[in-house]
């Protein structure tokens, strides 16, 4: 999986899996998106979850996991936290935590901001979800974020709230090309959809899956 992930997720899966699967041994390598391909490709892990990026590596199959969209993430007590929903105007002038130039998913989220005509004070800014999360909890300005570590970092304080207009982010499953998925690839990633199924049903609609 990614460095940008929530391990909370993956602990709990990983819990259940041992829990139904006595004696296997399970190994979680945090990697980058990039790392994360390499080891696949090579087979050197049976699966991988990587997020928000599309790639093209001959040794590598790709399935979509889910379908999603970005949401908006603010400090308790924030002005807007009795907002449903949040638009590009309503943050108008906030400090704002960026994810940083190395991923697209930076630029399409300037884009709306500057179709929209809105300025934020952009002095902040990361590669990782988490970290973006956590400088937001610690009031360090507001931030679009990926839905799935954003419920995690919900449980600590953090308000989630749905963004318009919609700005989709997808989770992908890596497998080696050239290897049969074995019976127990099969089993966790049954385990890891019913997980998502399940944090889509309590999310109160901030995590969809299309």
């Amino acid at each position: 999986m990614p460095a940008g992930e929530s391990c909370h997720e993956r602990q709990t899966e990983l819990r259940r899996f041992n829990a139904a699967h006595p004696g296997v041994s399970l190994s979680l390598q945090v990697r980058s998106t990039q790392q994360v391909a390499g080891l696949v490709a090579s087979q050197q892990l049976d699966l991988g979850v990587i997020s928000g990026i599309q790639l093209s590596d001959p040794g590598i199959d790709m399935q979509t996991l889910a379908d999603s969209r970005l949401v908006c993430v603010l400090p308790p007590g924030h002005r807007l936290s009795q907002h449903e929903l949040i638009r590009p105007a309503d943050l108008e002038g906030e400090l704002f935590v960026s994810l940083g130039t190395e991923q697209d998913l930076r630029y399409k989220i300037d884009n709306v901001f500057d179709q929209a005509g809105v300025s934020r004070q952009l002095l902040i800014d990361t590669q990782l979800h988490y970290a973006a999360c956590g400088f937001v909890l610690a009031g360090n300005g507001v931030s679009i974020v990926d839905p799935v570590t954003a419920q995690h970092y919900a449980r600590l304080g953090l308000v989630v709230k749905r963004f318009e207009p919609r700005i989709g982010y997808r989770y992908s499953l890596i497998f080696p090309r050239n290897r049969a998925q074995s019976a127990l690839a099969r089993g966790f990633v049954s385990l890891l959809r019913a997980e998502l199924q399940s944090l889509q049903q309590r999310s109160n609609g901030l995590f969809e899956m299309l």
